[in-house]
């Protein structure tokens, strides 16, 4: 069965810096939402996580691993994505990655990435609301291991579904 390894944080949390290591420990795929965003300029919003779903389902289809690489804040976004790669294929697994990180870190780093050219400037006020909305998964949705990483990107806790 093949695994999506599921990034869950929010902006600036480290996922993405995360996900290209385990991307190159594995030798896996990342699909990340804001790279659709990248390469489809005139993209509509609404059309950048069906193509998500339909790259991540592909790689399922191929028997590969994939990484997804989004905020996944909430129980409902994660359900969405299990159930839309469901609809595409199946023999899949999600496993969660959760960023465990200081709310004032992730501004900071936000910030930062904000003054890079070519970056998407986000504004620190959604920041806060996607801090404020943050849930940490639990074995009552459809994932098989959950693993919390700290601000440097370490893996300090983990635990398995029985």
């Amino acid at each position: 069965m093949n695994t999506i390894h599921l990034m869950v944080g929010i902006q600036g949390s480290g996922k993405t810096t995360f996900s290209k290591k385990l991307s190159e420990e594995l030798g896996i795929k990342i699909i990340s939402t804001d790279e659709v965003r990248k390469q489809n300029p005139n993209i509509k919003e609404e059309m950048v996580w069906p193509l998500a779903y339909d790259m991540c389902a592909n790689e399922i289809k191929n028997n590969k691993d994939v990484i997804f690489d989004a905020t996944s804040i909430t129980p409902k976004v994660r359900k969405r994505l299990y159930d839309n790669i469901k609809e595409r294929t199946n023999n899949f697994q999600i496993g969660c990655y959760f960023f465990k990180v200081d709310v004032k870190v992730c501004k900071s780093r936000v910030a930062k990435r904000n003054n890079i050219e070519g970056e998407i400037n986000l504004p620190l006020e959604v920041v806060e609301k996607f801090n404020n909305s943050l849930v940490f998964p639990t074995y009552d949705e459809p994932i098989v291991f959950i693993k919390v990483i700290n601000e440097l990107g370490n893996i300090v806790d983990e635990t398995t579904k029985l």
